[in-house]
């Protein structure tokens, strides 16, 4: 599942972020390609902001596309009611369209973890010092930075996921004694939210194209 939501609002432009081009890909095409090259993901699909997103999304991919809801969490659920009304899945794979750092590895990868618990999912620790919003000191080793991609066990996430809770990382809702697991080898796993993010994901890019791209980094 590729949730394709988002209006770019904080980078300040007329196009969604995930449309944006870069090293003439669309931003959410390397989730796809990376989906479409990966041997374990049997058959995905994109969950789009709009009508209009999703008729240009199956047109130009050629990718199944739903309609998403009002927040992240109600995209999501569509997603998984959409899984359910075809078939269902043994594990359901998830990515943000603004996290285009995506590759085969780290989908294997996660693959291979989730083969003993029923969540794997990315996070990374608070490595800035961090304060309650009241202004007083809070301990950054208690927390940690949750981010997608992750992998569900679908019927689990299917019967745990409530669309209305406050969380915007699902796997919260599964409890832990069933077994979760973090996966910490997804390096550079940039979210596109400014202009800079932009910058720097292309400049990385680059450098893991080396042979294409080593005399162009900026």
């Amino acid at each position: 599942m590729i949730l394709g939501g988002g209006q770019g609002i904080r980078m300040g432009l007329s196009t969604p972020k995930q449309y944006l081009v870069v090293k003439g890909h669309e931003i959410i095409d390397y989730s796809i390609m990376a989906m479409r090259n990966s041997t374990e993901i049997d058959s995905f699909f994109v969950v789009a902001e709009s009508q209009e997103s999703l008729e240009y999304i199956r047109s130009k991919y050629g990718v199944d596309v739903i309609l998403g809801g009002k927040t992240r969490n109600h995209s999501f659920y569509n997603g998984l009611k959409y899984i359910e009304k075809n078939g269902g899945c043994d594990k359901v794979f998830v990515n943000e369209a603004a996290r285009p750092m995506i590759s085969v590895d780290v989908i294997s990868n996660m693959f291979n973890l989730s083969k003993e618990v029923v969540c794997v999912y990315c996070a990374k620790p608070v490595t800035d010092s961090i304060e309650y919003a009241n202004g007083e000191y809070a301990n950054r080793a208690n927390y940690r930075l949750v981010m997608s991609p992750e992998i569900y066990d679908f019927l689990t996430i299917l019967k745990y996921f409530d669309p209305e809770s406050e969380t915007t990382f699902p796997g919260h809702t599964i409890p832990n004694e069933l077994g979760k697991a973090i996966y910490t080898g997804y390096k550079n796993n940039i979210k596109i939210t400014y202009l800079e993010d932009l910058l720097l994901f292309t400049n990385i890019y680059m450098c893991n194209n080396w042979p294409e791209y080593g005399n162009q980094i900026e």
